[in-house]
């Protein structure tokens, strides 16, 4: 089980978007890869029957398996992931551990037959890019969800092992901190759970052309 070291995550205004690619490409002279640019990903979201008690989920630890497909790995090929995620607590990070699959809806399928409670169909937007700095190659992809438009979501990968000052400095070179609206813990359902009093995955359908009703 792995947790999200090497990451740093960001919640930016869209307006934003623009200043920090382009603060990525002065800082890097211009040396910075485009692996996708808004590119649609899907993805489905299971749960154990009895992984969430009926209570509040801000007070009890929970478990799920998020299968995505979409997503371009730095090598141009598109992944189908299946991925368990676990944490304690709303505020806490996220501890995970993930495997590449062949096909996404074989995976889905596989899933409803031994009988895991599908609880939300998703999609997301996401724009990758890749950059380097001293020798160390950093991935920073921003993601838009349905119905947050307004924001979007920052993370920034190291890919070698560098030290919390170094991953700072980077950061700030390219002034995420300064522009971003929140720095440190940011998660998604807690996003969702402030505008709508719902996590990501309360809601069944999270997709862009369908209104959030439930």
């Amino acid at each position: 089980m792995q947790s999200e070291e090497g990451k740093k995550k960001f919640i930016i205004t869209e307006d934003k978007f623009s200043e920090i690619l382009s603060n990525v490409l002065d800082f890097c002279a211009g040396e910075v890869e485009e692996i996708m640019y808004n590119n649609l990903m899907h993805r489905t979201i299971f749960e154990l029957e009895d992984s969430r008690p009926e209570k509040d989920i801000i007070q009890d630890g929970n478990k799920w398996i998020r299968i995505r497909v979409g997503d371009i790995s730095c090598d141009r090929i598109s992944q189908c992931t299946v991925t368990f995620k676990q944490r304690k607590h709303i505020e806490d990070k996220t501890n995970s551990s993930r495997f590449i699959a062949e096909d996404y809806y074989s995976v889905v399928q596989f899933f409803k037959d031994i009988g895991f409670k599908l609880v939300s169909e998703q999609e997301t937007l996401r724009s990758k890019y890749v950059f380097y700095y001293e020798s160390v190659k950093y991935i920073i992809c921003f993601d838009k969800w349905p119905k947050l438009l307004e924001y979007i979501f920052v993370t920034i990968t190291a890919e070698d092992n560098i030290s919390e000052e170094d991953f700072k400095q980077v950061c700030d070179l390219i002034k995420l901190p300064q522009l971003a609206t929140q720095v440190g813990y940011v998660d998604i359902d807690k996003a969702y759970l402030d505008k709508f009093n719902k996590t990501a995955r309360d809601f069944r359908h999270l997709r862009f052309d369908i209104p959030i009703l439930s």
